[in-house]
């Protein structure tokens, strides 16, 4: 509802609106995240398994990485007569 206040244009708040589950929080949070500084260290660390994609079968990926449900960087090339598609 925007209404003149001392010759300027506002807006004047209504009642506060309230919805179950979600709190300033969540908008907090976003926005922190892409604020905080970052430990240099953080950085440095090279934690990630990488594979090269010539050495490995999808076989042994699913059992590997999918079920486990583990993270991995896969590297090299993979030629298209390996790919396979579901």
């Amino acid at each position: 509802m925007r209404h003149a206040e001392g010759g300027r244009l506002g807006f004047r708040a209504g009642p506060p609106l309230r919805v179950r589950g979600f709190y300033s929080d969540v908008l907090y949070q976003s926005w922190h995240y892409a604020r905080a500084a970052l430990r240099e260290e953080w950085l440095d660390r090279d934690n990630i398994l990488r594979r090269d994609a010539a050495g490995l079968t999808a076989d042994q990926f699913r059992e590997e990485f999918e079920s486990p449900n583990r993270p991995m960087i896969l590297t090299g090339e993979v030629s298209r007569d390996r790919l396979v598609f579901r």
